[in-house]
């Protein structure tokens, strides 16, 4: 379901837009549609991954 970019020492996660989900439901959109999952794919792979690490290593809801 991902693809890992690494580029000059970092790396990040995009969506695999091959992958037979995303392009079953691609199939099942018209221009605008495709256009509109594309847009939201773009908004997903922005998850602010380094956000929640930090907050997962503070949380101190598993400690007893």
């Amino acid at each position: 379901m991902w693809n890992l970019i690494e580029d000059r020492g970092t790396f990040r996660y995009e969506i695999n837009r091959d992958h037979p989900l995303v392009v079953a439901l691609s199939e099942l959109l018209d221009y605008p549609g495709q256009a509109a999952l594309n847009h939201l794919l773009r908004v997903v792979e922005s998850l602010p991954v380094e956000d929640a690490y930090n907050r997962l290593g503070s949380d101190n809801s598993h400690a007893h």
